[in-house]
């Protein structure tokens, strides 16, 4: 009922927010290990130390004030992180993604080449409404958690950024 709740207010503020002031201050990160087996994280692997991760109290609530690295994604919008979930799904339907090695984490981080999310992202921009649909902080930042979008394969979240960090 708690993630309903929400994905309810996430869907509430992007509705609210205009699309010039979405792209400045803005956007979704993929939080890793928060929806179970398609989003199994090895935590040992020094490549994924940066990734925004769920703990063992789970994700951060609505309004808390958190810290992001850089090297994460910013999505502008919430269509590409449901094209993101869809690109997975139809993946491991064609048992491209489709065994033990792989994970929503290991599509999200590229560990395979014939399972990544930087194929989508290139045949996305590519088309003639891509392009600029994500950009990797280059310093850490602090973000006020505003809601969660809770997909089949993962969970992004939607932050409004409010500093930029140093190293």
């Amino acid at each position: 009922m708690k993630s309903i709740k929400k994905l309810f207010l996430g869907l509430l503020l992007l509705g609210n927010l205009s699309s010039a002031v979405f792209a400045k201050d803005y956007g979704y990160f993929w939080v890793a290990g928060a929806m179970g087996y398609y989003d199994d994280i090895n935590w040992g692997d020094d490549k994924t130390k940066y990734i925004l991760s769920a703990d063992e109290k789970g994700v951060p609530d609505i309004n808390k004030i958190i810290r992001i690295e850089a090297k994460n994604r910013m999505y502008r919008d919430l269509s590409t992180t449901q094209d993101i979930s869809k690109e997975f799904s139809f993946l491991l339907k064609q048992k491209i993604c489709g065994n033990g090695r792989y994970s929503f984490t290991a599509f999200m981080t590229n560990d395979y080449p014939d399972c990544s999310v930087d194929n989508l992202i290139k045949k996305i921009e590519i088309s003639p409404n891509g392009g600029g649909i994500y950009f990797e902080l280059t310093d850490p930042i602090k973000a006020k958690v505003l809601g969660y979008i809770v997909l089949k394969n993962g969970l992004f979240i939607l932050v409004e950024q409010i500093e930029v960090l140093e190293k």
